[in-house]
């Protein structure tokens, strides 16, 4: 205990609280050099990318599906700078679909022959 006591003396004055702006210890050197690519600086935040906000009724095991592959996906990630979740899951459909090109003659009456189109022009390619 004496020992103790004579180290807190003879540092009594030269400790000074640890701050982000003062101590190197915080700063990043590794990235501070490297040069930002297009993608870092055009994407900061999901949130200022995506939006608008959708509520989408689903049966639950349409849920439970999309829930299950997105934590497929998030368990398997060998990055683990961006998080997959069941948004991430339905935009990525979404953009898989935007690439399909329908024709005048695809037409669907009901979700079951809708299902059928995209199932068709999905699997073709």
């Amino acid at each position: 205990m004496a020992n103790i006591n004579k180290m807190k003396a003879s540092l009594t004055g030269k400790l000074r609280p640890a701050t982000r702006e003062r101590d190197d210890i915080f700063q990043d050197t590794s990235t501070s050099k490297r040069q930002v690519t297009k993608s870092e600086q055009e994407v900061s935040f999901k949130g200022d990318v995506f939006t608008e906000r959708v509520t989408l009724a689903l049966t639950p095991d349409q849920k439970d599906f999309i829930d299950e592959l997105a934590k497929s996906f998030q368990r398997r990630r060998t990055i683990k700078k961006e998080t997959i979740n069941r948004n991430t899951v339905i935009r990525a459909l979404i953009n898989v679909t935007k690439e399909v090109s329908f024709q005048e003659g695809d037409i669907a009456n009901n979700e079951a022959e809708f299902e059928r189109v995209i199932r068709s022009k999905l699997l073709r390619k």
